[in-house]
């Protein structure tokens, strides 16, 4: 729990001295510690194996470690998931087949999994996640290619039934008139990347998926993929016989690589202390909503403000990361930004500090 300790500013051109003391705090969205995991009766057995895929799906969403075997606490508490459940019920579930199948829906202690994950020395990817945006286009034999925005579609399907698993937002393009403009299938299949990214502007994703699959005379999906996020992007095909598990696998190699950049290792003995300045801050409105953004950063261990001018703020803080964590994560909502130097002729003080006499530079956006 985060205490604000600070005396009233008789005004902002005054020195006051806040200090926060904060801990990794992890997010209580409940979606993040659930899990629906299909059951062939209601048998004791049968919920103790359900549990453990359960948890196993949760830690695995809230770190972005898929091979867990490797944290031996993390293994001894598969064994005995049942203790971590909070509640749970069965549902009928309807399939991509359209049939319905019993499932177990769990929902576990939040405290206990937090625990878990601190304790097992496993990393946390906090629920503030990347957007992103899905191009999709099918080679069909007798149609020629089509971009797909269609939730039946079964590679689509999969893909959405991944992120849920692994708490990645997806987006899908309208399809409307303004897409058509901008791009066409065909620009999609080739893999434009110039095309794909100016039409993907307008969706403001932080991250664009594009996927383009065909199906053999033997029913088999051959597709291929590549991703884009902030200046980084890679290639990977898939083939299989199901489209619905072809889309789940093509979610893998993206979220493991938004996980590397985003989680959290935990290590506070290893924190970065970084000096950041924040402007322009001109009234009690704005400082008090700059202060809550802060203390909303899983990557920020703990802040003080040090200094109050009459337009701007500096802080110095304790990271549970690293400093391009921390900018990759205030990029995601932009309410604070770099500030722009104006002055083509003096680039360098663009350039990010840190230090106490040359702190990092941020502009306040938020609202």
């Amino acid at each position: 729990m985060t205490k604000f300790l600070w005396q009233p500013l008789l005004g902002l051109s005054l020195l006051a001295l806040v200090t926060c003391f904060s801990s990794l705090t992890y997010a209580q969205a409940s979606s993040f510690f659930s899990a629906s995991v299909p059951v062939t009766s209601q048998s004791t057995r049968e919920r103790e194996r359900a549990a453990k895929e359960g948890l196993r799906e949760v830690l695995v969403r809230l770190s972005g470690v898929t091979d867990l075997e490797q944290y031996p606490q993390a293994v001894t508490a598969l064994s005995r998931a049942n203790t971590y459940l909070e509640q749970f019920s069965y549902e009928q579930v309807q399939g991509p087949s359209g049939r319905k199948a019993e499932h177990l829906a769990m929902a576990f202690s939040s405290v206990a999994v937090e625990k878990l994950l601190q304790g097992a020395g496993l990393p946390y990817w906090p629920v503030q996640r990347p957007t992103t945006l899905v191009w999709l286009v099918e080679d069909e034999v007798t149609e020629g290619k089509r971009l797909v925005n269609d939730a039946n579609d079964p590679v689509l399907q999969g893909l959405f039934s991944a992120s849920q698993k692994r708490g990645l937002p997806l987006l899908l393009p309208l399809l409307d008139l303004d897409d058509q403009l901008a791009i066409n299938a065909e620009q999609v299949w080739n893999l434009d990347q110039q095309a794909v990214l100016a039409a993907s502007e307008r969706y403001g994703a932080d991250t664009v998926l594009i996927g383009r699959y065909s199906r053999t005379s033997v029913g088999k999906w051959w597709t291929s993929w590549q991703f884009f996020h902030r200046g980084e992007g890679q290639n990977f095909d898939l083939r299989g016989e199901d489209g619905v598990l072809v889309g789940q696998q093509a979610l893998t190699p993206l979220a493991d690589h938004l996980a590397k950049l985003y989680s959290l290792k935990g290590n506070r003995e290893a924190a970065a202390e970084l000096f950041v300045q924040v402007g322009p801050v001109d009234n009690f409105g704005t400082y008090r909503k700059t202060l809550d953004y802060l203390h909303k950063l899983a990557v920020v261990t703990s802040f003080q403000l040090v200094t109050v001018t009459d337009e701007s703020l500096l802080f110095s803080m304790q990271l549970n990361g690293t400093f391009d964590q921390l900018k990759n994560t205030l990029a995601l909502e932009a309410k604070l930004r770099p500030q722009q130097t104006g002055n083509p002729d003096a680039p360098w003080l663009a350039v990010p500090g840190g230090s106490a006499d040359q702190p990092w530079r941020l502009e306040w956006t938020g609202r």
